[in-house]
């Protein structure tokens, strides 16, 4: 629904100084690199790791500089490589959007 086609990539992926090991994903031509956590507290301490000032939140502008985009939310960590506006924009969507709400009137 998101209009990406993710494809996995074997072996672990690593990020240093993270202690999590992800998943790496190529959409066209950028890469994408999924860490998992036990828990929302386990994320945002391995989280807290990283010079946040190297990376770009998905909703902020590009600059000159190549910076990679870094979107937290719950238990996930996500590493976006890309230039594309609007891939940055779809994958900070994805996943800050939260689990799918049930439809009015059932449960």
């Amino acid at each position: 629904m998101s209009g990406f086609v993710p494809k996995a990539e074997p072996g672990a992926a690593r990020e240093a100084p993270l202690a999590a090991t992800g998943t790496r994903y190529t959409i066209g031509r950028a890469t994408l690199v999924v860490f998992l956590y036990p828990d929302a507290a386990a994320r945002g301490a391995d989280q807290a790791k990283l010079d946040t000032a190297v990376y770009l939140d998905p909703y902020e502008p590009v600059s000159m500089q190549d910076r990679a985009t870094l979107v937290g939310n719950e238990n996930l960590l996500a590493i976006l490589h890309s230039r594309n506006d609007q891939l940055r924009e779809r994958i900070g969507d994805v996943f800050t959007a939260g689990p799918p709400q049930p439809e009015r009137g059932k449960r």
